[in-house]
């Protein structure tokens, strides 16, 4: 299977900045990235698990919002554009994902309204 390349966008209090990978780079604070890169790599792989036919999106990409409980449940998500059949087959995989609990707390208010662009 390929691998999907999710940028985790985030609005929050630090200054997070998204690439294409499941990376997020903070400044001035190496042990909150660690925790950042190891939340978004967690998110990333849950969904990729029920990501199926990811071949047939090749160059093709999709912003789906996630909105988390603190238990780490997903209460919803939507897309916010991109291809639409990319983004009902990203709609489906998020939706059936297990997620991982959140870190700790701060890492719950960064994720629980997470943007994540799927970029293939």
């Amino acid at each position: 299977m390929k691998s999907i390349a999710i940028a985790i966008l985030i609005s929050c209090s630090l200054s997070a900045c998204a690439n294409k990978s499941p990376t997020i780079k903070v400044a001035k604070n190496s042990s909150i990235n660690k925790q950042l890169n190891s939340q978004a790599a967690e998110i990333k792989q849950a969904i990729e698990k029920k990501f199926y036919n990811i071949s047939s999106f090749s160059g093709k990409s999709c912003t789906l919002r996630l909105q988390f409980a603190p238990d780490a449940s997903l209460l919803s998500v939507k897309s916010e554009g991109g291809d639409p059949e990319l983004c009902h087959a990203a709609l489906e995989a998020a939706s059936q994902a297990k997620y991982p609990p959140f870190i700790n707390d701060k890492m719950y208010n960064i994720f629980k309204n997470a943007a994540l662009d799927f970029k293939l």
